[in-house]
């Protein structure tokens, strides 16, 4: 009889092996995106402060246009792409893509079931690589550009820099967004 469960220990403790295996590599990429997707929104909220202070939300506005792409960028090497995606996008060149596209659902159905949690994060493995999204959720300062009541300068500015704008309408706690990073496997 011994013999017979003998196999069982042995597989069951490859089963956690493998698993531990796999989590490993999803654990320490969910730790890169996390850091990543952290410095691009700690700069990004720095420099639509500085432009705010400066000359207002229009300034801000503009400034983001800008910046943003150019904050991604720095982060985008070794294999990483970082973005920001939203299924109301102020700049078309964020378009979610449909495995972008479920996980914005998902976090809309998971803040709407539970409004007083915020989803963490979603990630996964791909055959080509890895996935991350991480929510944006809109704060009170967010109001002026993706409120409900936008001022006219800043309107204006919006309108003139993103003309096919759908990113206004929001109330503080909604999810405006998420940050979206994929890792090509095998990039250093």
């Amino acid at each position: 009889m011994s013999h017979r469960t003998r196999p069982v220990v042995v597989l069951s403790s490859l089963l956690l092996l493998s698993a531990s295996v796999i989590a490993s590599p999803l654990n320490t990429l969910d730790e890169e995106a996390n850091r990543l997707s952290s410095a691009f929104a700690g700069e990004l909220m720095s420099a639509l402060m500085q432009a705010v202070s400066k000359g207002g939300h229009p300034l801000g506005v503009t400034t983001c246009q800008v910046i943003a792409p150019a904050i991604a960028a720095k982060y985008s090497q070794d294999g990483w792409h970082v973005g920001r995606t939203s299924l109301q996008v102020r700049n078309a060149n964020n378009m979610p893509d449909d495995w972008e596209r479920d996980v914005l659902l998902q976090f809309a159905e998971a803040r709407k079931q539970l409004p007083d949690q915020v989803p963490t994060s979603v990630s996964t493995l791909t055959d080509d690589g890895y996935r991350y999204m991480r929510p944006i959720v809109l704060a009170q300062p967010c109001l002026a550009c993706h409120g409900q009541a936008i001022n006219e300068p800043t309107q204006t500015a919006i309108s003139t820099a993103y003309p096919a704008d759908k990113a206004t309408g929001y109330q503080v706690g909604d999810i405006r967004g998420a940050f979206t990073l994929s890792k090509v496997m095998g990039a250093n």
